[in-house]
């Protein structure tokens, strides 16, 4: 499986995006960090997470893991309950 059939969006530059903020989790293929929206004012932050392309390109078993953690958080998002408010 090849990563591209698993992710939707590739960001050239996530700092055009967002701004980073801390980090506050780290993974076998990613960090993840507290977010805002670039030239956001709110104080709603995100968890964004960074995948090392190149761990999943040589490990099936990781790709799996995030392919399944991609379905859960399609789940997630129409959870109403669960939707952001960013």
């Amino acid at each position: 499986m090849l990563l591209g059939s698993a992710v939707d969006i590739v960001l050239s530059s996530v700092e055009e995006r967002y701004e980073l903020g801390d980090m506050i989790g780290v993974g076998h293929f990613s960090q993840v960090h507290c977010a805002r929206p670039a030239g956001s004012l709110g104080e709603h932050s995100i968890a964004l997470k960074g995948i090392e392309q190149s761990v999943l390109n040589d490990d099936e078993e990781a790709l799996a893991m995030l392919v399944g953690e991609c379905r859960a958080l399609r789940l997630a998002s129409e959870c109403s309950a669960l939707q952001s408010r960013v």
